[in-house]
């Protein structure tokens, strides 16, 4: 065969293994607002890519091409208006895996706590980073990875009853829920890193300061996390099945039962953003993403 009628037996195939029209898939993956009730955080995704086309489709849809695919983390005042750039992150790992949450807390409202999801390749597991980013400035705290280190300690990182972590200082201290040999367990992970068990966990209540409101067995206690004492508010007599209270009337106890705080809400579609005020009311915060895509 001369090289003229191999190259006509193979362009037809090598034009087969393309790449179809660009397909955008951006907008925002995640809006809270800070405890100060005066600021969005926004977590905007870039994500452009041209799917398989032909041979290159086959088996099972093949590899789409990825153009672009970060992530942008940006404030922006209540009342709308150009976002203010925190951070930008680019997506080193496996294209279109990474995700991104964003959480705000009451004991730290000057950070964004940033929860990133990656995988660094097809044959390794997602990993789950998290930092804390200052709203004023964009100053990035970094944890360390806490699934790693609850591994090492033969535990993993979540529980069914508390969820995963919440930070409760302005320090970055965390409550961790974990899953041990025998259940859930609550964990702190103190600002200089050391870990420490609270207690097995059977219901979580709430927090007020700093003590921590749960069962843990038979009783109902109030933990103060920072000094480590203990106060039994209940016990439940499994023989009689029957609860008696120890402490009436705990004003942590009644705080944390109460009605818990609220605050606005906001809420998405496409680029249309809501926020929802603590009277109910819902009203559109005009933002201009496209700030976020350049």
């Amino acid at each position: 065969m001369n090289r003229t009628a191999l190259l006509a037996l193979l362009l037809p195939a090598v034009a087969a293994c393309s790449y179809g029209p660009v397909v955008d898939q951006s907008g925002l993956r995640s809006a809270v607002v800070t405890p100060n009730e005066q600021t969005i955080g926004l977590a905007y995704q870039v994500l452009r890519y041209r799917p398989a086309e032909g041979v290159a489709a086959f088996p099972d849809g093949g590899v789409p091409h990825y153009l672009d695919d970060r992530i942008v983390i940006a404030v922006v005042p209540v009342a709308g208006g150009a976002p203010r750039v925190l951070q930008r992150l680019s997506n080193a790992g496996v294209s279109g895996s990474g995700s991104v949450t964003l959480r705000t807390y009451d004991a730290d409202p000057d950070h964004l706590l940033v929860l990133f999801s990656e995988q660094s390749s097809t044959a390794a597991p997602s990993r789950l980073r998290l930092w804390r980013l200052a709203v004023a400035d964009g100053q990035v705290t970094p944890y360390p990875d806490l699934a790693a280190d609850l591994r090492a300690k033969a535990r993993r990182l979540g529980s069914k009853e508390f969820g995963d972590v919440r930070v409760i200082d302005p320090d970055g201290t965390l409550l961790i829920g974990a899953e041990g040999p025998a259940g859930d367990e609550l964990w702190i992970r103190s600002a200089a890193g050391e870990y420490r068990l609270v207690d097995p966990l059977k219901h979580f209540y709430g927090i007020r300061d700093a003590e921590l409101y749960y069962w843990s067995g038979d009783e109902a206690r109030l933990t103060n996390w920072r000094t480590g004492q203990v106060r039994v508010i209940a016990r439940y007599d499994p023989a009689i099945r029957q609860t008696s209270t120890v402490i009436p009337r705990d004003p942590t106890v009644t705080a944390v039962e109460a009605a818990p705080a609220r605050h606005s809400s906001v809420a998405w579609e496409g680029g249309d953003i809501r926020l929802t005020g603590l009277d109910g009311t819902a009203r559109h915060v005009p933002v201009d993403l496209d700030k976020l895509r350049r």
